[in-house]
């Protein structure tokens, strides 16, 4: 019973290992860039949300 709880437990954590390591590969690093995307994307989100309340 141990060995399968032990055996769950390293597959959970080598499925989060590959997750992290996928995103960290994939993050931007550019603070401009970040900052650009997240203003285009607040303004979408504003504009969808002003044209819903019209």
């Amino acid at each position: 019973m141990g060995a399968c709880i032990g055996l769950a437990g390293l597959i959970v954590a080598g499925w989060s290992g590959w997750m992290s390591w996928r995103a960290l590969r994939h993050q931007e690093r550019d603070a401009v860039v970040m900052a650009g995307l997240l203003a285009r994307a607040v303004f979408q989100a504003e504009s969808r949300a002003r044209t819903a309340a019209r």
